[in-house]
């Protein structure tokens, strides 16, 4: 029951291409907005620079994949020019105050997947590795053998298992290089320190009570009932955030949001931050889901919910529904918003990096 991140969907990552005769020559006119070749190449770059498929990285010479990125890139700008019409703009208060306090956060997560990518690379994976790993933390044994799954269930494995390698061997990385400690004990009033900065107990337990609660499951019964799996939920909030707090560090050391490739990520970020926002609030929060299509949404996946209540999961049915109709209906708002907006493309300019 996963869903795509709006940030992936909207490729939210960005490096600089070194050029010294300006951004060019406009290949798309948004309203009238104009975007550059220039603008467009570093929309490319940044897929090649995320460590992308081969597709990407030959993109430039391949007409056919060269049009799939032209198209995203076009859309985006389309539904950002929306979005300016209808308000979300640096002069709403709102959006700045609420920019300003993920922002930090945001680019955590930027430079922890650009670094992971740069650094660490794609690791090499077995079928044993893979079955181990489905078998201890995702079924942890209640669910279908490994041998039972379909292709494509295997494929969402091996992404999951791949992104927790690559994290863990960038982590291993930093730690080597940077002083952490952790305390014995999960119930230690710091539970851990990074580079001096003390991490406390009273805060992982708040993210334990937030996450825990966007489940709808309370704190307090999951301390009563199955105080094991608090611990554990404890754990793995206080790894992430001495992975965070390490990204921090060397996202610091490295300079990174002065360097040109963090200017154009945070103009990148705040775009993206914006078309969320504009999305949740235009689009996204009108999507109905009734009582119907949670039922039948629970009952076909009540073996992959461990059979849990339906009162403590039907949120998070409803948010997966909301965002599967918004996957499905995401194509259509676009050409809606871009038949009300004129989009021009430059032939002439566009055929010379075609």
């Amino acid at each position: 029951m996963k869903t795509i991140p709006k940030s992936i969907l909207f490729l939210v990552f960005a490096v600089c291409l070194i050029c010294t005769q300006g951004l060019g020559a406009w290949i798309i006119k948004v309203g009238d907005q104009e975007y550059a070749t220039r603008e467009f190449q570093d929309y490319i770059n940044l897929l090649r620079a995320q460590g992308g498929s081969e597709q990407v990285k030959l993109a430039l010479r391949d007409v056919e994949d060269l049009n799939i990125f032209l198209q995203q890139f076009i859309d985006r700008k389309a539904v950002l020019y929306a979005a300016s019409k209808a308000g979300y703009t640096k002069k709403n208060e709102g959006l700045n105050k609420a920019w300003e306090q993920q922002k930090e956060q945001l680019f955590l997560q930027f430079f922890l997947t650009w670094q992971i990518q740069q650094v660490i690379g794609t690791p090499q994976v077995k079928e044993e590795d893979l079955k181990g790993f489905y078998t201890r933390d995702i079924s942890k044994g209640q669910g279908k053998p490994w041998e039972a799954l379909a292709d494509q269930e295997k494929l969402q494995v091996q992404q999951a298992y791949m992104q927790m390698r690559m994290k863990k061997d960038y982590q291993d990385r930093l730690e080597k290089k940077y002083k952490v400690t952790r305390s014995p004990k999960n119930d230690d009033f710091y539970v851990a320190q990074v580079e001096g900065t003390k991490i406390k107990l009273s805060e992982i337990d708040d993210t334990v009570g937030q996450e825990l609660a966007a489940r709808g499951v309370s704190k307090d019964v999951v301390a009563k009932q199955n105080p094991a799996m608090l611990d554990q939920f404890r754990k793995e909030i206080r790894e992430t955030r001495i992975l965070l707090n390490l990204v921090k560090t060397e996202m610091a050391n490295l300079k990174f949001t002065s360097s040109p490739t963090g200017v154009l990520a945070e103009a990148f970020l705040w775009e993206s931050f914006l078309l969320d926002r504009y999305l949740d609030g235009e689009f996204k929060s009108k999507i109905q889901v009734s009582d119907k299509e949670r039922d039948e949404e629970f009952n076909r996946n009540k073996e992959q919910l461990k059979n849990q209540p339906y009162d403590q999961v039907k949120n998070t049915l409803e948010t997966f529904i909301r965002e599967r109709k918004f996957q499905q209906r995401y194509p259509v708002f676009v050409s809606e918003k871009k038949e009300e907006i004129q989009v021009r493309r430059n032939r002439d300019e566009l055929s010379k990096i075609q």
